[in-house]
């Protein structure tokens, strides 16, 4: 734990739900920024919904523009949108 972090506070922390004992504070900063990473990651489920909204407003589209190409890009292609946004 950081100095003035209590053990409540580490576990109102979504992403953080493991306190880990490291000696050294960039050990400590890592794991929390691995736990972090993983808790901001979209999940395979919500990545398969979002390629079938992708799916039907490209049928959506193409039904109404049949010569439209539509390419998804931004944090959809990356994979890096947030959580239920």
């Amino acid at each position: 734990m950081l100095p003035g972090m209590t053990v409540a506070m580490l576990r109102k922390c979504k992403y953080h739900n493991h306190p880990r004992r490291c000696g050294l504070i960039f050990n400590r900063l890592h794991h929390e920024v691995a736990a972090f990473v993983h808790y901001m990651s979209p999940s395979q489920e919500e990545h398969e919904i979002r390629g079938l909204v992708v799916a039907l407003v490209s049928k959506a589209v193409t039904n109404a523009f049949p010569d439209a190409r539509i390419i998804p890009f931004g944090s959809y292609e990356t994979k890096l949108y947030l959580p239920n946004g």
